[in-house]
């Protein structure tokens, strides 16, 4: 999964009505109304529980919910991103990738080792 520097990405990045349309379904209605189209809206929440009445800014994390239209379109640039990364990775990489965790490798090397077989071969 090397490319030359400065070399473009071969991939379809192509937005299609169908996608949009799959997209703006399956999308979570955060704003209601007319904010959910025209306006990101920033709130704060605290990292860890309130005791008190007042919360200092440095332990605040801020949350931004973007329009509905930036949330169907991210969903469809997300998905095809993540087709092409699956494309271009070898069935051997793990980590970072949906259904292929790195936690998933690791059990399937110690379920090879529970069994007695091979895992590591030094002929060359």
């Amino acid at each position: 999964m090397t490319r030359s520097a400065g070399e473009p990405i071969q991939a379809d990045w192509k937005l299609t009505p169908e996608g949009l349309q799959f997209n703006a379904r399956h999308v979570n209605l955060g704003l209601p109304g007319t904010d959910g189209w025209t306006h990101s809206k920033q709130v704060m929440i605290p990292k860890q529980t309130v005791t008190t009445g007042s919360v200092l800014v440095k332990d605040l994390r801020p949350i931004t919910v973007q329009p509905l239209i930036c949330r169907i379109l991210s969903s469809q640039i997300a998905k095809t991103a993540n087709q092409w990364i699956q494309s271009q990775s070898t069935p051997s990489t793990h980590g970072g990738l949906k259904q292929r965790s790195l936690e998933g490798a690791i059990m399937a090397l110690d379920h090879g080792f529970q069994k007695g077989s091979i895992l590591v071969s030094l002929d060359m």
